[in-house]
C-alpha cells in the first residue's frame, strides 16, 4: 500500500494532467475543428473530426486520465477507510432493500468509474472524493 504522500502525489499528477487536457488540448482541437468547418460551410462528419491532429491526444487523455483519476482516488479512499455516515446524513436517505436501479443506469460506468457510483459504499466515497 502506498503512503499518504504517494497517494496525494498520484492524485495531484492526474489532476495536473487533466488541467492540460482541458486548457491545452481541448482548445487546440476546437481551433482545428473551426478551421476544418470553415472550409466546409460548417458541415463536418465525425470521421473527419477523428482525423484532426489533436484528436488522438485529446481522446486518449480524456478517457485515460479519467481512469487514472479513479485509480488514484480509490487508493486514497482505501487508505483513509470508507467514511461512516453521521446520524443526520443517514436519516436523510433510506432505501428499500428491494430497490432495483434501472438497466439504463447500471449498464454504464458513470464518468468511467469502475462499477459505477451506485455499486458500493466505497464506490460512493470514491465518487464523492473524485468529484471534489
Amino acid at each position: 500500500m502506498r503512503s499518504d504522500i504517494e497517494n496525494a502525489a498520484a492524485t495531484q499528477f492526474v489532476l495536473a494532467l487533466r488541467r492540460r487536457w482541458a486548457d491545452t488540448l481541448y482548445p487546440a482541437l476546437g481551433d482545428q475543428y473551426r478551421v476544418l468547418a470553415a472550409g466546409r460551410d460548417g458541415a463536418v462528419a465525425e470521421e473527419d473530426i477523428r482525423e484532426l491532429p489533436a484528436y488522438p491526444w485529446f481522446s486518449w487523455l480524456e478517457r485515460g486520465s479519467q481512469k487514472m483519476l479513479w485509480r488514484a482516488v480509490t487508493d486514497e479512499v482505501r487508505a483513509a477507510g470508507t467514511p461512516e455516515l453521521d446520524a443526520a446524513a443517514e436519516a436523510m436517505l433510506e432505501l428499500d432493500d428491494g430497490l432495483q436501479l434501472p438497466d439504463w443506469y447500471t449498464d454504464w460506468d458513470i464518468h468511467v468509474q469502475p462499477g459505477g457510483v451506485w455499486s458500493s459504499d466505497e464506490a460512493a466515497a470514491v465518487y464523492e472524493a473524485g468529484a471534489r
